[in-house]
C-alpha cells in the first residue's frame, strides 16, 4: 500500500454571486489520501465540512462556472504564489479563471490576467 500524504489547498473566489462569501482566499482546505476532503471556510463564523466527493465536489457546488476554484499551493509554478490569484481589478470587475496550462482562460495570455474579463461573461453584476 502507497500513503499518499494530504495537500493543502485554498478556495479562490474571483466574484461572490450570492454576497455570502466575499472574494479572495474564502476557504482552506486539505484534499486527504483516500480522495475526500477538508475544507474550512474563513470568516466570521467559521465552520468545517467534510467532502466525500473530494475537491471535484467542492468546485461543483461552490465553483459558480468558474467564479470559484481551488489552487494547490504545490501546482503551483516556482515564481507564484497563490497571492497572484487573489487581488482586485481597479475596475471592480472578476477576472476570469486560469485554464488547465495556468493561463487566462479567455485570452491565453499570462494569469492573473488584468486585460480581459471576457471568461466572466454572463457573470458580471
Amino acid at each position: 500500500m502507497v500513503l499518499i500524504a494530504p495537500r493543502p489547498f485554498f478556495l479562490v473566489r474571483y466574484y461572490d454571486p450570492s454576497g455570502v462569501s466575499g472574494t479572495g482566499v474564502v476557504g482552506e482546505g486539505t484534499e486527504w489520501s483516500d480522495g475526500s476532503a477538508s475544507l474550512r471556510w474563513r470568516g466570521h463564523e467559521p465552520v468545517v465540512g467534510f467532502w466525500s466527493g473530494g475537491v471535484q465536489s467542492i468546485e461543483r457546488i461552490h465553483g459558480h462556472d468558474g467564479a470559484t476554484i481551488v489552487v494547490f499551493p504545490d501546482e503551483l509554478p516556482a515564481n507564484r504564489t497563490v497571492e497572484d490569484f487573489v487581488y482586485p481589478l481597479s475596475s471592480g470587475q472578476p477576472v476570469p479563471a486560469p485554464s488547465v496550462g495556468g493561463l487566462c482562460a479567455a485570452c491565453k495570455g499570462a494569469y492573473p490576467c488584468t486585460r480581459c474579463t471576457d471568461g466572466m461573461a454572463g457573470m458580471l453584476p
